[in-house]
């Protein structure tokens, strides 16, 4: 058998990275793709963070931009094209841009006042995935019993969240037991691989080191997983730190 030198490895695993033809699993990012005027540059920036994204759109009008962080996008490309949206954890949606598409914009203000961008939000239409997003609005304001994030997956058709009589904590689908479920925290198992359970969360492990205040918002995925998830039978319920 053929051996290559560590250096020659690392060449290829580097370039295999940088290659824009891979496209590489992201458990909690998402992704926007739709249509656009033909070779136009499409540029995306987070309302909030001012983070931005470009990608050039293909001869057929197609464009893809991965790896985009939930929240409030402005997304244009070209005059007349521009559009607010708000982008939902872990989720692959379609937005065409055009001149006079619909875009939303904030309303002039004095420099003294604040202004609120809000956009339409995208939803998947082009999935069998069955899954519920708990937005970080309701994280912050439906009242709970613990101050463990994932009490509020409990509002998703079949899945329950119990607390037993000394305040521990477990999660389960279905008629599943708690390990079937795996939780992602951006986009990492927090599954135990010699403990069952979920780290922090339910099972035998212990300590919690992703606190209610951590988290923007989260997925609760019921059916249908991507093979992007693994070791679970139930539900995956991947999560995005603020």
């Amino acid at each position: 058998m053929r051996h290559f030198p560590r250096t020659m490895l690392a060449a290829a695993v580097a370039a295999a990275l940088a290659s824009p033809g891979i496209v590489w699993a992201q458990a909690a990012d998402a992704t926007l793709r739709g249509k656009a005027p033909a070779n136009s540059d499409i540029t995306a920036r987070n309302v909030a963070t001012g983070a931005t994204r470009r990608t050039h759109v293909s001869a057929d009008g197609s464009y893809t931009l991965a790896g985009l962080q939930p929240g409030t996008w402005r997304v244009d490309a070209g005059p007349g094209t521009e559009q607010v949206v708000t982008l939902n954890v872990a989720t692959t949606v379609t937005l065409d841009l055009g001149a006079g598409a619909g875009a939303v914009t904030a309303e002039a203000a004095a420099p003294t006042q604040e202004v609120v961008v809000t956009g339409r939000r995208l939803h998947e239409v082009k999935t069998s995935e069955l899954g519920t997003v708990v937005s970080q609005q309701q994280i912050e304001t439906v009242p709970q019993m613990t101050r463990n994030f994932l009490e509020f997956a409990d509002t998703v058709p079949g899945i329950v969240f119990t607390v037993d009589a000394n305040g521990k904590t477990s999660i389960h689908g279905g008629a599943q037991n708690q390990n079937g479920v795996n939780l992602y925290i951006d986009g990492v198992g927090q599954k135990g691989y010699v403990r069952s359970g979920i780290s922090g969360q339910a099972g035998d492990t212990q300590g919690n080191p992703f606190p209610q205040l951590a988290i923007g918002e989260y997925k609760v995925i019921t059916s249908n997983y991507k093979a992007e998830y693994d070791q679970i039978s139930s539900a995956a319920i991947t999560a995005i730190t603020r």
